[in-house]
């Protein structure tokens, strides 16, 4: 078997130390806490910075600081709440959510502080029955089955550990239990974080015990840790033997990526239309997936920063045949630029990152993330945004040229060969006394719509309302702008007239009994006769007449 780069990460020893600005207390309180039921409450409402208090417990024991589901830190420190005192205390959860706790004697004075406050937050404070043990709990149940670039076992451990070695254990050539140190080894690196995890990713640790001939599918090994114990307390240990362990069996290969169109990298553009042939991104897999399943298979296409509150999420559509999944990004507009990061003005090229997870293939087994050392089970692809040059074809029906008839001519189509945005229409005229008025249209009211005979889409404007004879009328889109972000006017004015009397429509000039030629927008002559009566008969579509566009609707 083919040996592949592994990397096998573990939280393990001395994983915490949140990173905390230098930066001075905003409020000094004082934690009162009369007999061991008592309980103090700091409420902060629409303030911000680092919270400090000093406590002088009157009962030896356990404090707590109970935070809720927020991400606020409680750290102990000295007298004068210096920086590099700062320890972060032992966490924990309840129903009500997360909680720091310390051992603390009575009649010691201590002192604590928050984590820098940035929402509302009610802190309570009491003391408790006792530190309750190292818990650690895992995202992968004992006994489960293992395939190799499957899911990563994540183990959560509630505080700051020291671990003495970590194991791997397997039926050896005599059917006797054999366990392999993997502490330090090329499949074991250390790495540091804020929270308290450790996460192993198996695949090449796997694929060396398989070339061994140490494990086959269908095989159960062990994963042991030994030597759980409190980073701040030694003597406290992991149940009753610093010893965890959890056990796997062997599957089958998980089904791969083998090619991303267009490749995972590349760029797209800042939108891609509706009904076009571009706009798909495509995943092939090595094996066939099971399309039954559709609706348990989560698709995600994100960018920007959550906190610089740029961040976009869409849930596109997408297919699932053969061995492939088709993600459809038509009609989703993304900007070309992002702010980059918190507070920041600094804009960035947005990266767009298109995520699949829940796949299964037809016999039963998972997909193989693409990105391994990213820490989720997901298949990946990203790509760089790029803002598209668009020049679009437009024109309108009646065209610009021709003067309307009031009472004759009750509508106005605009035609355009890519979709807009826009707010709605504005139609601006002026009454008999000169004085200008407007008419608006909602996008209810004038929606943008795909015309299958014209291949374009369109606009269709009533005239309704507007006694445009007198002076004309001047048709307009409000706050129209091209998909890529472009804002762009569109504008038509027309003279306006009472009715003559005739009813025909007359192109190619004024006079209806002038004759010309109508060719089909490809070049093809359709059709030859009097400029007045020429066009009727005609299917719907567009036409050129003497070298002038004329939509028959």
């Amino acid at each position: 078997m083919k040996k592949t780069l592994f990397i096998l990460f573990a939280a393990l020893a001395y994983v915490f130390g949140a990173y905390a600005q230098e930066q001075k207390p905003s409020t000094y309180e004082t934690i009162t806490l009369a007999d061991e039921n008592a309980v103090a409450t700091f409420e902060y409402t629409g303030v911000s910075g680092v919270h400090a208090y000093e406590f002088t417990p009157v009962v030896s024991g356990t404090v707590e600081f109970h935070v809720g589901y927020g991400s606020q830190m409680i750290y102990s420190t000295d007298a004068a709440y210096s920086e590099d005192s700062k320890t972060m205390l032992n966490k924990q959860k309840d129903s009500e959510g997360n909680f720091y706790f310390m051992e603390v004697t009575a009649g010691t004075t201590y002192y604590f502080t928050t984590s820098v406050l940035t929402d509302n937050m009610t802190m309570t404070v009491k003391y408790g029955t006792g530190d309750p043990g190292i818990t650690i709990t895992s995202n992968l149940s004992d006994g489960s089955t293992y395939s190799l670039g499957g899911q990563n076992l994540e183990l959560v451990v509630d505080r700051t550990i020291t671990v003495q070695n970590v194991t791997i254990s397997y039926n050896g050539a005599d059917g006797q239990l054999v366990a392999e140190d993997i502490t330090g080894s090329e499949y074991y690196n250390t790495y540091s974080s804020s929270n308290y995890y450790m996460t192993f990713i198996f695949d090449a640790l796997i694929d060396y015990m398989m070339d061994g001939g140490k494990l086959t599918y269908g095989d159960t090994f062990i994963i042991t840790i030994k030597g759980i114990a409190d980073a701040n307390d030694p003597e406290k240990i992991y149940g009753t033997d610093g010893t965890y362990q959890i056990s796997f069996v062997l599957g089958e290969p998980l089904a791969e990526v083998v090619g991303i169109l267009p490749a995972d990298g590349s760029e797209i553009y800042t939108y891609y239309p509706e009904g076009g042939d571009e706009g798909l991104v495509t995943f092939t897999f090595s094996d066939e997936l099971d399309a039954s399943i559709k609706d348990q298979v989560v698709v995600e296409v994100s960018y920007g920063d959550k906190e610089a509150g740029s961040y976009g999420l869409h849930h596109p559509d997408f297919t699932i045949e053969g061995n492939t999944v088709v993600v459809d990004l038509r009609g989703i507009m993304f900007p070309a630029t992002v702010e980059g990061g918190r507070g920041s003005s600094t804009m960035q090229q947005t990266q767009v990152s298109v995520s699949i997870k829940g796949l299964m293939t037809t016999d039963g087994r998972g997909v193989h993330t693409n990105y391994p050392n990213a820490g989720t089970s997901a298949v990946l692809s990203f790509y760089h945004v790029v803002k598209e040059e668009i020049n679009p074809s437009v024109f309108w029906y009646p065209d610009q040229s021709k003067t309307l008839v009031f009472g004759q001519d009750r509508e106005v189509t605009f035609y355009i060969d890519v979709p807009i945005t826009y707010d709605g229409v504005n139609l601006k005229f002026w009454d008999a006394r000169g004085t200008e008025r407007n008419v608006t249209r909602d996008v209810e009211k004038a929606p943008l719509v795909w015309d299958d005979d014209m291949d374009m889409y369109s606009i269709t404007v009533s005239l309704a309302g507007t006694n445009f004879f007198n002076q004309g009328i001047e048709i307009s889109l409000i706050n129209a702008s091209l998909m890529n972000g472009d804002n762009m006017e569109f504008k038509t004015f027309y003279e306006g007239t009472m009715p003559s009397g005739i009813d025909n429509i007359v192109v190619g000039g004024t006079n209806p009994d002038e004759v010309v030629k109508v060719y089909s927008v490809d070049g093809v002559l359709v059709k030859e006769g009097a400029a007045g009566t020429v066009m009727q008969g005609l299917s719907k579509g567009l036409y050129i007449v003497n070298g002038v566009k004329v939509a028959v609707k």
